[in-house]
């Protein structure tokens, strides 16, 4: 998450709060130009998230989206997904892991091991524009991905992300429309 977000999360009054669930989209690992490698590593980047995110949102339900960082893996060799959820957990966080169809699998596999520890109050599923092509299957990707998870509809959330939208407000009212009719 960026510091501005945590701020404004924080400085959010309870009934404002009321309804919502933020997403927390962790950025990638800066990289640093001159040095020509990676500013800091995949531990120093995600230390202390489970206590800036408690500190940010309280006692809130969020929704932990780590896309950018889903194929690193920290120092010990897990997943940088297992790595946040479980310090959002130490740190008594109701977090929901953000997930696509198009995921790494070990990225899944974070997500479906927290899930089964039976605590948090769901996933969240982050469809994509890809999802949308007309030679793909969204109804058997969600039932793959609910399988792969172990999770029943009811405790997923969707998110359809639209990326990037045009100038042309109905365009874009047809764009979302047709995505939803898909669902």
């Amino acid at each position: 998450g960026k510091e501005g977000e945590f701020a404004a999360l924080e400085s959010m009054g309870v009934n404002e709060r009321d309804g919502l669930v933020p997403l927390i989209e962790v950025p990638g690992v800066p990289y640093d130009h001159a040095k020509e490698e990676d500013a800091k590593t995949i531990d120093a980047h995600l230390n202390g998230l489970g206590s800036r995110v408690k500190k940010a949102w309280r006692d809130g339900a969020l929704m932990l989206d780590l896309r950018q960082c889903e194929t690193l893996v920290v120092a010990d060799g897990r997943n940088a997904l297992s790595v946040a959820l479980a310090d959002c957990a130490a740190n008594a966080v109701d977090v929901r892991p953000v997930v696509t169809t198009f995921c790494c699998d070990e990225y899944k596999a974070a997500a479906t091991a927290f899930l089964a520890l039976g605590g948090p109050s769901g996933v969240c599923v982050r469809l994509l524009p890809d999802n949308f092509d007309e030679d793909r299957d969204l109804h058997t990707d969600l039932d793959d991905l609910l399988g792969e998870l172990r999770v029943r509809p009811a405790a997923v959330d969707l998110l359809v992300d639209q990326i990037s939208l045009s100038d042309d407000r109905s365009t874009n009212v047809q764009l979302t429309r047709a995505r939803f009719q898909a669902i």
